[in-house]
């Protein structure tokens, strides 16, 4: 199992043991690439195929700025972190500058590093941003007071060995529209009804509805599929989906009460073996 970079909330990192050794056969099966059309941290598309192409789509930017950089120079990336975080003290009102800085107007290493180190010290390791784009998560004293609480170089160094597989495309209809018979597509938007600040733009019903539509379609293509989703989502890929329930931590909530486990779907369809003969 890879070492995460960072938290990313909604990432499928709990259900790698599960999933990654059925989805590596899939793949030999049917010769085919992963099509990731919602990126995020690549828990899964890491594990499953890390050393084989694989098409994606991110939309987050500051997510696309970070890999294109580990890309290219992964030990520069963590230099500039180890820089970044001895120039500024580890306090509320630095973090807040850090914060603060334009992402867009910062040099493309900067800017990667930024992400990195906000991720770090915000709290519970969360990112958000407003309908601007702006991050707005708070501080976390207990990263900030953390003595290393970034990814190694080594990590680093491996997370670009993964990335170099990867072709990344802004948007998942451009991912979708790339797939090919016998590809394995894994879709794992913002959650229906759950957690969709990942972006300015969120994800809103019409976009769930679209999804849905293009999944099936891919289906009818000849793709194998397997989409994640809340339990709200399961009538929108009835028509094709056979399903699994699961559940993951909900500890990342900043209110206590609601750290419970989060029920959560899997749908898929095109599978050699259904998912319950592994679980």
């Amino acid at each position: 199992m890879s070492t995460r970079l960072f938290r990313w909330v909604g990432s499928q990192y709990h259900l790698v043991p599960r999933l990654a050794p059925l989805l590596r056969e899939q793949l030999v099966i049917g010769g085919g690439r992963i099509v990731s059309l919602f990126y995020g941290s690549g828990a899964l598309e890491q594990a499953a195929g890390p050393t084989e192409p694989q098409l994606a789509a991110e939309a987050n930017p500051e997510l696309r700025c970070l890999y294109q950089q580990l890309v290219r120079q992964p030990s520069l990336v963590h230099a500039a972190l180890i820089s970044l975080d001895a120039s500024v003290r580890r306090t509320r009102a630095s973090f807040l500058r850090v914060r603060a800085l334009d992402a867009e107007a910062l040099s493309p290493l900067d800017r990667a590093v930024r992400f990195l180190w906000l991720s770090a010290m915000s709290f519970n390791g969360l990112w958000r941003v407003n309908r601007q784009g702006r991050h707005n998560v708070p501080p976390d004293p207990a990263r900030l007071r953390s003595p290393w609480p970034f990814p190694t170089n080594k990590a680093l160094r491996e997370a670009a060995r993964r990335l170099r597989q990867v072709t990344f495309a802004q948007d998942w209809r451009e991912a979708a529209q790339g797939a090919r018979p016998g590809d394995l597509v894994l879709s794992d938007p913002p959650y229906l009804g759950g957690f969709d600040a990942y972006t300015a733009q969120r994800f809103p019903l019409s976009e769930q509805l679209a999804l849905a539509d293009a999944l099936a379609a891919l289906v009818r293509r000849g793709c194998t599929v397997v989409a994640f989703n809340s339990p709200a989502a399961k009538e929108l890929y009835a028509g094709w989906a056979c399903f699994e329930d699961s559940e993951r931590s909900g500890r990342i909530s900043c209110m206590g009460s609601r750290r419970q486990p989060v029920r959560e779907l899997i749908a898929f369809a095109g599978l050699r073996s259904p998912l319950s003969e592994v679980a």
